[in-house]
């Protein structure tokens, strides 16, 4: 049975916390509840009339409140997808009287208690410090994330049988010297992922899992990882040797030295190496050109480049001077006069 119910009437015997108002209204559930399928703690899913994931329940109400205090299951909750809480700073709040499982589980804005044991096949991630996670049946899962996140954890705590429980605290494991650098764990348990930090935690939040994590997917990810080592480009898979992903490894902000954007260049199939590909190389580090395939006239491409950009002076002097256009010679005098 699903129905509504204010905390003041569940609050003695279901432990609702003092910060819900007593007006305030639950959904509930009695019993034992399996869903398929993924739950959805983020307000965005409930007020577009999704119901989080809750559609299908027995009896579930029509009209639900637009500030609808949190999901109440009396029993166990059993998930075939994944607990999902991507939203870091609100969340339908959900309580759990029983044992829980699930895929995986993202947890941020929402406070979230689980009586019994939480049971995850994948990792559990506890992102920023809005929320609360309250595990008292102790929890089963490849891995507990915190992310400046508040976790009491209480009762027997273990692994899979591929091994123990990792527990890896993002905010005193992190790299001072490089805030983009995976924590040694973390890495080791997406299988020496070549991941930005940012990424992981972009997909961790939203239940991808560690499997998913351990290669680049999108564009920027593959940006990312080539950012960190230029040699990552050669694994770039055949659908995304386009010119808008390169572009992207070749925007103005790309932080690699001048050698490895030539060696990023020599690494570019011609067939993707455009005017605005080769533009961009130009743009990053004026030398670069000189690895483009012998079918490309650098004399050719240094004068079109040094008309394309606003001020040619800033990039003269790393242009061999054996490909200045004829216009420019002399310009190092100019350029090294005294003001």
């Amino acid at each position: 049975m699903t129905r509504l119910a204010s905390a003041a009437e569940l609050r003695s015997e279901h432990l609702i916390p003092d910060h819900f108002p007593d007006k305030r209204l639950f959904l509930v559930h009695d019993g034992d509840v399996e869903l398929d399928g993924d739950l959805s703690l983020d307000w965005a899913r409930w007020q577009d009339g999704l119901a989080g994931g809750l559609e299908h329940l027995p009896e579930m109400p029509r009209d639900l409140p637009a500030d609808l205090g949190g999901f109440l299951v009396t029993g166990a909750l059993r998930l075939s997808g994944a607990l999902l809480n991507a939203s870091a700073e609100s969340g339908i709040a959900l309580i759990v009287r029983g044992d829980m499982a699930v895929r995986q589980a993202s947890c941020g804005g929402a406070y979230i208690r689980i009586d019994g044991r939480l049971s995850a096949q994948e990792v559990v991630y506890a992102h920023y410090n809005d929320g609360e996670l309250h595990l008292r049946g102790g929890l089963c899962a490849k891995a507990l994330i915190r992310d400046d996140h508040f976790v009491d954890l209480h009762g027997p705590n273990q692994g899979h049988p591929s091994g123990p429980l990792t527990v890896i605290d993002l905010r005193e494991q992190r790299d001072p010297d490089d805030d983009e650098r995976l924590p040694k764990a973390l890495k080791k348990l997406l299988g020496n992922s070549t991941l930005s930090l940012s990424s992981v935690r972009d997909g961790l939040r939203q239940c991808v899992s560690p499997a998913g994590l351990s290669r680049p997917e999108t564009p920027q990810q593959w940006r990312d990882a080539v950012w960190k080592d230029y040699a990552a480009v050669r694994k770039l898979p055949k659908p995304l040797r386009t010119e808008s992903t390169y572009l992207l490894m070749l925007d103005p902000a790309c932080p690699l030295p001048g050698a490895e954007i030539a060696e990023l260049v020599a690494s570019i199939p011609k067939a993707a190496l455009t005017e605005r590909v080769r533009l961009a190389a130009f743009i990053c580090s004026p030398k670069s050109l000189l690895r483009l395939p012998v079918a490309f006239d650098l004399h050719t491409e240094y004068a079109r480049c040094l008309a394309a950009v606003p001020d040619p002076a800033l990039y003269l002097n790393e242009v061999p001077k054996s490909f200045w256009p004829a216009t420019m010679q002399g310009a190092d005098q100019r350029i090294a006069a005294p003001e």
